[in-house]
């Protein structure tokens, strides 16, 4: 085949770079142009539209939505990052899907609305029927253990109750012969998310054993009333989702009763941290060329952001993993449980890393 001369290549590459040819090279082209037909269809994102919206309490929202066909599926108690177009801006949470797989594709999340939050008034009071957001697949280790143990221990605080009521749907409509322990605490009864259907549920199955505790009436769950829940627990693995000081209620007990290493934790936040004392650490980002002082205490993420670079995020709680970076070399903690991070070229998340020494990271 004889070659094009210079002045036909570069005629050709001209029209093949008109926007009007642009979609049939460009994925993200194509998606727009798909998305004005459907705004679920795309070539790689999985969207869902929400056909129902179920109000829970005052506060609390489960949108019913239908994810298009690129959506994998999800095992009870895992999560997704969620993202949203609000006000002309996309944001991204992580929430916990709130039910178990269903036959007819049908996904459930349920959110809390928090003072404050962008995502959550959104959820709570403005998404309707019709609308169409943006989800991840599904993810994270906090799932029922296989085989199932004769007994799980479930103990959940606020809207932390959202993948352990996935699994305990799950026990439920299987069946499953697995005795089940179920503590929640909310401030009353009002609060209390998924109220009738638990107590329903413990109705029906003598495999559940469900207490409610009502700090508005009981007060909250202090030291010993954890201790008796730890050494009531015994061997059986327990699952723990809720607010910071809740989660750490729950490991100081299980560890004081030698029990830590069958506590499975699901984090809806960073613990809130006192100013640390020590020095600042100077940061470097290798790729950027960027360098940067971070605070004791204080998120890399957070540090980043502060010296002008936007490294990707989500969830700002440890959750989705968006942030994750390689640290090249320096010492970092884990700000949700101290853990130390120290060998070169980890991958760390940047949300939940504070650093204890000169750290230069993948950034």
């Amino acid at each position: 085949m004889p070659l094009l001369n210079p002045s036909r290549s570069a005629a050709i590459r001209e029209l093949l770079a008109t926007p009007w040819l642009r979609p049939l090279g460009d994925p993200l082209a194509i998606d727009d142009l798909l998305g004005l037909v459907d705004p679920t269809w795309s070539l790689s994102a999985v969207r869902a539209r929400v056909v129902d919206a179920i109000r829970e309490t005052a506060d609390a929202r489960t949108l019913v939505l239908r994810p298009n066909g690129l959506w994998r599926g999800h095992r009870s108690g895992q999560h997704v990052s969620v993202e949203v177009e609000i006000g002309g801006r996309r944001l991204t949470r992580s929430f916990s899907l709130s039910a178990p797989p269903r036959s007819d594709g049908l996904v459930r999340i349920t959110v809390k609305r928090h003072d404050g939050g962008k995502v959550s008034p959104w959820w709570n009071e403005v998404a309707a029927v019709g609308d169409v957001v943006t989800l991840s697949q599904a993810s994270g280790s906090f799932v029922l253990p296989t085989p199932l143990p004769p007994r799980i221990v479930m103990l959940s605080a606020g809207s932390g109750i959202t993948p352990l009521m996935a699994m305990l749907r799950e026990l439920h409509a299987s069946g499953a012969f697995c005795q089940v322990v179920f503590v929640h605490c909310a401030h009353s009864r009002a609060d209390l998310i998924f109220a009738d259907e638990l107590e329903r549920v413990a109705r029906e199955s003598v495999h559940v054993d469900l207490r409610l505790f009502l700090s508005n009436e009981y007060g909250r769950l202090g030291p010993r009333r954890f201790a008796r829940l730890a050494a009531e627990a015994g061997d059986s693995p327990a699952f723990v989702c809720g607010p910071a000081a809740f989660m750490q209620g729950a490991r100081r007990a299980w560890q004081d009763a030698g029990l830590g290493a069958g506590l499975h934790f699901e984090h809806f936040g960073v613990p809130l941290r006192k100013p640390q004392p020590g020095c600042s650490s100077v940061v470097h980002a290798e790729r950027s060329g960027k360098t940067f002082v971070a605070l004791p205490g204080q998120s890399l993420l957070e540090a980043a952001e502060a010296a002008g670079l936007r490294p990707p995020h989500g969830c700002r709680a440890g959750v989705c993993h968006t942030c994750k970076c390689r640290k090249i070399s320096g010492v970092v903690e884990d700000l949700r449980d101290g853990r130390i991070a120290e060998e070169p070229g980890e991958m760390i998340q940047l949300c939940i890393s504070t650093a204890h020494s000169a750290v230069t990271l993948e950034l």
